[in-house]
């Protein structure tokens, strides 16, 4: 027991991660197979079995995240099947998942409740096996009534002229992003694709020693960076093992108590793993918008207040596991928290390779994480989450040991406001001073080849135009920077 410690101070006691076969047969009796819900379900029990002493009865705050498959109330259902009456939480989509966690931890060191659990879960390979089977799956367990609370983002964010584009799919938005990047270091597109090879490659090594990963089959970075069959190309310079997987069956359950619970209950102190700072920036401008598409001010921010909190820095970190959405989070996040050379960017395979279920995968990679920091005893694992087109981002600091400031939930959304400049777009532009220079681009695919263009260039009073030529240009060559005849056929360099 602690007495110094303050007995409202939250503490993760147990967690437990649910998966499904990565490569179960169509023909399977799919209707047995569990739903979202009720991996949900199963994994909110056996993180009370890790727990090594909570009473899941004593539950009184339960969060969910939204997963492809709409339920009324996740949490709910949850509180049901464990028997107990509890402050239900629904979190949309848009909602960092560091914030749910963030927010169950704060109903502790509020007084509002001795116990919670955050679950999230998503079963989008039953559903497409069920699908092309053509079986229809049994409804999951309802819940008994509307959640407590629904949070809900309070803006969009994608812009109106991204979305008539029909630029709403993340891996345009992502590669874009990714095109930026690569001209700001200087490198060659041919460069450049082998370097996202080895980053992933190291990923896949990663993943082939997690027993949970969906997809741990040995790539190497040249499998990785070449478009063929099994790895078609998306947007340019990302395949689809660039890309985060979400067709799995995969659950967590992240259970918090007090310490004064934990203590009360005799929970092992090798089971106790703490939140020191959760840190999450809520501000918003649609990647066309933004003045410089490489900046990641929200993961500076947030870093340096959680650091700042804890009394530690990135040299105190023994594991991290970076949100591995697309390539350019992992190198953004890499440049922005100021990581050790030395440290991994994952301890699962990262959402490429351990699986992505959608809404979910930082509550998963916590089941990981969390056994590193209990195994270090002293140290910090780091657990980071972004929401939107690299619109949002999340940080938090764990520890097997107790924090010396207590635990603070952390808003830097006004600091990153304060640093973030944005730039007016309008679609293209065309006449004879319709030329612009070029912010990025990407070539865009589908399954029968590339499709166009997607082309962000500025003007000379800074607005920019965002437009999709129907033309396909040459992805060996560097365009960003280039000055081009706007709105047309033929990206024209201007002479």
């Amino acid at each position: 027991m602690m007495a110094d410690l303050d007995p409202t101070t939250p503490v993760l006691v147990g967690i437990a991660t649910e998966c499904g076969p990565a490569s179960e047969p169509v023909a399977a009796d799919l209707s047995a197979a569990p739903s979202a819900v009720e991996m949900m379900i199963a994994a909110a029990r056996a993180a009370g079995v890790d727990s090594a002493g909570v009473d899941l009865g004593d539950c009184t705050y339960i969060a969910a995240t939204v997963g492809t498959a709409a339920h009324e109330n996740p949490a709910g259902a949850v509180a049901d099947a464990l028997g107990v009456t509890a402050h239900t939480v629904l979190a949309d989509l848009g909602v960092l998942q560091t914030e749910v966690v963030g927010r169950a931890a704060e109903a502790i060191a509020d007084g509002r409740a001795d116990v919670a659990l955050v679950v999230g879960g998503e079963a989008k390979r039953r559903a497409q096996r069920a699908e092309f089977a053509g079986v229809q799956l049994p409804e999951p367990p309802p819940a008994s009534g509307p959640p407590s609370e629904h949070l809900r983002p309070p803006e969009a964010v994608i812009s109106r002229l991204e979305i008539d584009l029909g630029l709403y799919q993340a891996v345009q938005q992502y590669a874009m992003i990714e095109n930026a990047y690569r001209a700001k270091l200087g490198r060659t597109p041919v460069d450049h694709e082998r370097a996202l090879g080895e980053l992933y490659a190291a990923f896949n090594r990663v993943a082939a020693t997690n027993p949970e990963a969906a997809f741990a089959e040995p790539m190497d970075a040249r499998a990785i960076a070449t478009p063929g069959e099994g790895n078609r190309p998306l947007a340019y310079p990302y395949n689809k093992w660039h890309n985060s997987q979400w067709n799995v069956d995969q659950a967590a359950a992240v259970l918090l108590c007090s310490q004064g619970y934990a203590d009360r209950h005799d929970i092992a102190a090798d089971r106790r793993v703490y939140p020191h700072a959760i840190a999450n920036s809520n501000h918003v401008v649609a990647m066309s918008e933004r003045a410089d598409l490489t900046s990641a001010a929200g993961f500076e921010e947030a870093a340096r207040a959680a650091f700042a909190h804890a009394g530690a820095g990135p040299d105190d970190l023994v594991a991290a596991e970076l949100y591995s959405c697309f390539p350019i989070a992992v190198e953004l996040q890499r440049d922005a928290l100021g990581l050790p050379a030395q440290l991994a960017s994952t301890v699962t395979g990262g959402m490429a390779f351990a699986g992505g279920p959608f809404n979910n995968f930082v509550f998963q990679a916590l089941g990981t994480l969390i056994a590193r920091a209990r195994a270090a005893v002293d140290g910090f694992v780091l657990s980071t989450a972004v929401s939107g087109l690299h619109t949002k981002q999340g940080v938090g600091l764990w520890s097997a040991a107790p924090p010396e400031r207590g635990f603070a939930h952390l808003d830097v959304t006004t600091a990153v406001a304060a640093r973030t400049e944005s730039r007016p777009v309008v679609g293209a532009v065309e006449g004879p001073d319709g030329f612009g220079t070029v912010v990025s681009y990407t070539v865009v695919h589908d399954r029968s080849g590339p499709t166009g263009t997607v082309v962000l260039a500025e003007l000379e009073d800074r607005s920019r135009v965002l437009y999709v030529d129907p033309s396909i240009w040459d992805t060996k060559r560097e365009w960003v920077g280039e000055t081009i005849a706007l709105g047309g056929n033929d990206p024209t360099v201007e002479g």
